[in-house]
């Protein structure tokens, strides 16, 4: 009996050894389970300025290489609801709508309006 669990037990660590094993091999070739990390953390961000409706800051990509040149643009975003791979971005001073890929954003900065301000623009 007690050589059988032993064997059992081996067994399952043997398992549970080559089972990680093979997982920390394949996230180590595949780099889509980062991009696909950090795309969904980029979508959570681009739906919490929308929902807030905060001032933000994006680094647009050209093209969707890694390496290409970027541009910087400002304002406020909008879900796009026909097409959600795209938002739009209005900019306040210029009074100019730009409709922009998801994909080409490779970075999101947003001010997030405090607690405290909130209350205070209700009161008044």
């Amino acid at each position: 009996m007690a050589k059988e669990r032993s064997k059992n037990s081996v067994k399952h660590f043997t398992k549970a050894l080559s089972d990680s094993s093979q997982k920390l091999l394949a996230a180590f070739l595949n780099d889509d389970i980062k991009l696909n990390k950090d795309k969904e953390k980029l979508r959570k961000q681009i739906h919490q300025a929308c929902s807030q409706n905060s001032f933000v800051v994006l680094q647009i990509a050209a093209t969707n290489t890694p390496n290409s040149e970027f541009e910087t643009a400002a304002g406020k975003l909008k879900q796009n609801k026909n097409n959600p791979d795209m938002i739009i971005l209005s900019d306040q001073q210029t009074k100019k709508i730009r409709m922009i890929p998801i994909d080409h954003i490779r970075k999101v900065s947003f001010l997030k309006q405090k607690l405290a301000k909130k209350e205070q623009r209700q009161i008044t």
